[in-house]
């Protein structure tokens, strides 16, 4: 519909500013020719059904009615991987479907206990005050209606578990779900994060020649002091004191 084609523009204008703030503090080009993309694997004991491959690319696990939660580990790239998969379907141009929404849990636990995703969103989007009103009411009466993908970062590092169980339980309105959660969790804990069954996935670790190749890439939109050999030795843990480094 119209009102559905509009509201979705309306996000990926905004999810487009975001994605191309956020990269520039890191002197980054929003092109993401720099960014190679990642495949996804399951543990040697995956969480619920197993309907993803043992091996597949980043864009397979978002679709509908796939629930991926995300290992995540710091510096392995699961924050860069989401915004990469953001930014794909938000320059999607001509087409509405398929509709992904990106959702920080850092910022959403702040909002109020009762205010959905979808409400969340409008916020962001539109503003707050009154004169906005009419236009956050559409987005989330017509989204709610919608087949939408969710991908939701920084989950597994919000410091309460009651709000990531909560946050996690919200997720049902979506039709599809990528989510980060912390290393060790538990089967049991992944299924009753959004009370549905959930496959347990993580970005497969890059190779030699896929370093060498994501370095030379970078190195191409980054600041000329950028030492391509230094973070090769680096990313290949050849360096122990440097890559221990945050």
């Amino acid at each position: 519909t119209v009102r559905l084609a509009t509201c979705v523009a309306d996000y990926r204008r905004y999810e487009l500013g975001r994605i191309e703030a956020l990269l520039a503090k890191q002197g980054l080009d929003a092109s993401f020719e720099w960014f190679l993309p990642r495949q996804v694997c399951r543990p040697a004991e995956p969480a619920g059904d197993g309907k993803l491959p043992r091996v597949a690319s980043l864009s397979d696990i978002c679709r509908p009615e796939a629930r991926t939660a995300l290992l995540e580990q710091r510096g392995i790239g699961t924050t860069t991987a989401l915004l990469w998969l953001s930014h794909r379907f938000c320059t999607n141009a001509g087409e509405v479907e398929p509709i992904v929404l990106r959702l920080d849990a850092w910022e959403y636990s702040r909002s109020s206990i009762a205010e959905s995703p979808f409400s969340f969103l409008a916020r962001r989007i539109y503003g707050s005050d009154r004169n906005s009103l009419s236009q956050r009411q559409a987005f989330e009466d017509t989204l709610s209606k919608a087949e939408v993908i969710c991908l939701v970062d920084n989950l597994a590092w919000l410091p309460l578990e009651e709000d990531r169980i909560r946050i996690g339980r919200r997720l049902s309105v979506f039709s599809g779900v990528v989510f980060t959660v912390p290393p060790g969790i538990s089967s049991e804990k992944l299924t009753n994060t959004d009370c549905k069954e959930t496959v347990l996935a993580e970005l497969a670790p890059l190779d030699g020649d896929l370093v060498h190749a994501f370095i030379t890439a970078f190195a191409s939109c980054s600041s000329p002091r950028f030492d391509v050999a230094v973070a090769q030795h680096i990313a290949q843990r050849e360096l122990p004191n440097l890559a221990s480094f945050p």
